[in-house]
């Protein structure tokens, strides 16, 4: 029998290495992509403050042990977690990911959320210039 493969062999291989059995397969690789990005970025901050996940996990309220299975991907980060490594190491996931032929939804939206209670504060400033007036 013969260890050598072919070019065809060698790419068959690869293929059914790199092709999702199924759409579920493929959510949850890129989910645990993800996953490994945003950890990655957390062990760059914890180096840079020299800190290490127990420190960590005691800033942020969570147990060394849970930080170690997010590390690992066995757990996938939820995005408060995302958000309290954030304020704890004074760092920004910053998220490049906009849908393709959208404008800015997501800032759209923001604004809104932001413009709502000011317009408010405004109307109700107005009101009790009117009154004192």
């Amino acid at each position: 029998m013969s260890t050598k493969l072919n070019n065809s062999e060698i790419k068959n291989y690869f293929d059914d290495i790199f092709t999702f059995k199924s759409h579920d397969d493929k959510l949850e690789h890129e989910a645990i992509m993800l996953n490994a990005r945003i950890m990655q970025l957390t062990e760059k901050a914890l180096e840079r403050k020299g800190w290490n996940k127990k420190i960590l996990a005691k800033k942020i309220g969570t147990s060394a042990s849970y930080l170690t299975q997010l590390f690992m991907d066995n757990k996938l980060v939820n995005l408060k977690m995302m958000a309290k490594i954030q304020d704890a190491l004074d760092i920004n996931f910053k998220m490049d990911y906009e849908a393709e032929n959208e404008t800015c939804f997501t800032f759209k939206r923001y604004k809104n959320a932001v413009r709502a209670p000011l317009e408010k504060k405004d109307i109700n400033a107005t009101n009790e210039t009117q009154m004192a007036g």
